[in-house]
């Protein structure tokens, strides 16, 4: 069995990183695993630490129909007989390389979310996969179920790799106390929502915050923060942090108000920090806290009806049970059991 992975590049949010620990793991467990990939980005310190090999192609644009005859070259030459596409750029590239090679490869698709826009690039993606994939893997219950309804047959779901990320006891905070956002600067996270109760907490009860992440609305929150001396003192806004875990490690409360996940890795790494959580109501955040976990709301109250509840919750001494079925049942997802279930899926093909 020879897999070749095919992602966009390293960036840093958790689909990168997971992809990065996956492979490692089928190395670990003896799989000829290749990672295909177009830039390095903010986890090139995890890159240099792993053990498969590593293609990176030159292109002058993601959107070059040569990086689809670069990408054939390479499966010819490595004789894969596995293509495993990460995340939706290369879900596209990948159904032309089965297209072109049917008989060669089967096409394996990485689902790491489970709601799509009503957009042509989502559109002939989804089309694609659902006329050329052999198989879909999706992270989340909600990932496999938007493929069931799409009638397609071969989907399963295996969790994501459960690992503690990169600490450093140097790294200063800008604050002791704090409430803490993590993730992507993007609609799909609800992050301008984000942002102004962020800015109700400073103004009305003097809480500091902090956002890290990047992505569209990245400079717009900067330049908004910037412009209220207040906000600019107690809301930080940061790009992406090598050392995460220590803010995880310090933040008095996580907040993650998406309105829809695959399967949120920010949200497991808290728990494995026993942080409080405010989380939005919905399945793929209820499929791991539970449904009676007592800081879920609705991402369609109104900034002040959510802004009281983080008050609430700040000042709510800390409960373990209120992750106990979760930590019991992450306890699994250790990297060795999931390359299993992965290469016992991959068996097939």
């Amino acid at each position: 069995m020879k897999i070749l992975i095919i992602i966009p590049g390293f960036s840093g949010g958790g689909a990168e990183r997971q992809c990065i620990y996956l492979a490692d793991a089928l190395i670990n467990l003896n799989i000829k695993v290749t990672v295909c990939y177009f830039y390095e980005g903010d986890y090139r310190f995890l890159l240099e630490d792993s053990k498969f090999k590593k293609i990176k192609l030159d292109t002058s644009s993601f959107y070059s129909p040569v990086n689809i005859l670069k990408l054939i070259r390479v499966v010819a030459k490595e004789n894969h007989n596995i293509i495993f596409s990460w995340l939706p750029a290369t879900d596209i590239y990948s159904s032309f390389i089965k297209i072109i090679l049917p008989k060669k490869i089967n096409w394996i698709v990485a689902e790491r979310n489970s709601v799509y826009e009503d957009k042509f690039r989502d559109r002939l993606r989804n089309w694609l996969i659902s006329k050329f994939a052999n198989a879909i893997i999706a992270n989340s219950i909600e990932g496999k179920r938007f493929w069931i309804r799409k009638s397609f047959k071969d989907v399963i779901t295996i969790p994501n790799i459960v690992k503690k990320p990169n600490e450093s006891p140097k790294l200063s905070t800008p604050f002791n106390n704090f409430i803490l956002y993590v993730g992507r600067f993007e609609n799909q996270k609800n992050i301008m929502l984000i942002y102004e109760i962020f800015k109700f907490l400073a103004m009305n009860y003097n809480i500091n915050s902090i956002m890290i992440g990047e992505g569209s609305h990245y400079s717009e929150i900067y330049d908004l923060n910037n412009k209220n001396p207040i906000c600019q003192r107690m809301i930080h806004i940061l790009k992406f942090q090598k050392n995460i875990g220590s803010f995880y490690n310090k933040a008095e409360l996580f907040i993650s108000l998406s309105k829809f996940e695959g399967m949120p890795n920010t949200v497991i790494e808290n728990i494995l920090y026993d942080n409080k959580m405010i989380l939005s109501d919905i399945e793929e955040h209820r499929a791991i806290v539970g449904k009676d976990y007592p800081f879920l709301i609705s991402p369609e109250k109104s900034i002040k009806e959510i802004s009281q509840l983080v008050f609430e919750c700040k000042n709510t001494e800390f409960n373990p049970h209120y992750y106990k079925t979760a930590k019991e049942t992450l306890a699994k997802h250790d990297c060795i059991s999931i390359g299993k279930q992965y290469i016992s899926f991959f068996e097939k093909y």
